[in-house]
């Protein structure tokens, strides 16, 4: 007959290690499926044959993109300046096309006309979810006295 002794301290020593692994697991799930949203722009694009846009104006274009592996619900999206007189700007399109459900992988655009923009002035670029998040993107790192020195636009 074969006898087996575990002893107590075996046991500790391997529920220590079980329960460490499987925390790390769960750290990196909960980690890897968080919403990631990631904002781009550009500048000058024009639209054709779109008749909500007129295609002889330049736009501002705010791109959001979820890089999560959850779906995120994007309300809005805008300007930020740094003037007293129009400090937000909402883009339209957050009104016309209403929120946008964003998959994983998926983007969406928020045009904004060009010539109402101030870019001497913009600080950041932003976006909000159906839960009130708001992420945001910086612009310009330079400080606003050095902004009109060094930007061309």
């Amino acid at each position: 007959m074969i006898k087996i002794e575990i002893s107590a301290s075996s046991v500790v020593w391997y529920a220590a290690i079980v329960a460490t692994l499987s925390f790390i697991l769960s750290a990196y799930h909960i980690v890897r499926d968080r919403a990631r949203v990631i904002l781009k722009f550009r500048k000058n694009m024009r639209v054709h044959g779109v008749p909500a846009y007129k295609p002889d104006k330049n736009y501002f274009v705010i791109t959001v993109i979820n890089r999560g592996r959850r779906p995120v619900t994007i309300t809005r999206a805008g300007c930020k300046f740094r003037q007293k007189e129009k400090p937000w700007t909402i883009a339209s399109d957050s009104f016309f096309y209403g929120s946008r459900e964003l998959r994983e992988g998926k983007s969406t655009d928020f045009l904004i006309e060009q010539p109402s923009i101030d870019f001497s002035r913009l600080l950041f670029i932003w976006a909000d979810d159906a839960t009130g998040r708001i992420y945001k993107k910086r612009i310009s790192y330079l400080p606003f006295f050095l902004r009109k020195i060094f930007t061309k636009d």
